[in-house]
Order: C-alpha cells, then sequence, then structure tokens
C-alpha cells in the first residue's frame, strides 16, 4: 500500500479540479450550442453569428447568475445544506447553552444513511 503525502493530495486535487472545470466549460459550450441550434431553426437563421452571439451572451448569463446565487447558497453553511436535503434539526438536552444541536437528515429514499451518525447526523 502506497501512502501519499500532503503535497501528492493537493497535485491530485488540482488536477480533479482542473478536470472538473473543463467539463463544466465543455458542459456551457453545448448548452449554448443547443439553445443556438433550437432559435436558430425556429427563426429560420442558421449560421447568423450575430445570433449566435446574442443567444451565448443570454445563455452564459442565466448560467453564470444561477452559478452565483448556488455558490452564495452554499457559503451559508453545512446546516443550510443539510436542512434543504431534507434534514431536521435534533432537539436534545446535551445542546443547551448556545450550542447548535446537529441536523438530522431524513433522505430522500432513506438509502445509504449508515455513515450520516458519526458526522452527528441520524436518519430518521
Amino acid at each position: 500500500m502506497t501512502t501519499m503525502d500532503f503535497f501528492q493530495h493537493q497535485d491530485a486535487a488540482r488536477r480533479r479540479t482542473a478536470g472538473l472545470v473543463f467539463l463544466f466549460v465543455l458542459a456551457v459550450v453545448a448548452i449554448v450550442l443547443a439553445v443556438y441550434v433550437v432559435v436558430a431553426a425556429l427563426m429560420d437563421r442558421l449560421g447568423d453569428l450575430r445570433l449566435l452571439a446574442a443567444v451565448g451572451g443570454a445563455t452564459v448569463t442565466v448560467i453564470a447568475v444561477g452559478s452565483l446565487y448556488r455558490i452564495a447558497q452554499l457559503r451559508t453553511g453545512g446546516e443550510t445544506i443539510a436542512l434543504e436535503l431534507g434534514g431536521r434539526r435534533l432537539e436534545s438536552p446535551h445542546y443547551g447553552s448556545g450550542r447548535t444541536p446537529p441536523v438530522e437528515r431524513g433522505g430522500r429514499d432513506g438509502a445509504g444513511l449508515g455513515h450520516t451518525r458519526a458526522a452527528g447526523v441520524c436518519p430518521r
């Protein structure tokens, strides 16, 4: 078994991040082209570069605004995400004096929740 040090983990994470960014950009380009083809076909203007620029700009703007909105939501922390995924706050006498109790995760289908107990989250 080989062990990786911090710097190897960091390099591996950077490679994965670069791959994910590449796939995201590829997905945005594919979405722009798909929307352009539909709009251009409806308007009978296939090959119009000005239409491509307009549709591309509008599509990228919608994707950017949606992405920034989601990033802002995720910055609020783990509790918000757990509640969004169907979790509920646990009530316990052990969480008095200003401590925030953990959030219980219900899960959409109830499967795969065995690991959540260790993280202070319990299935319903």
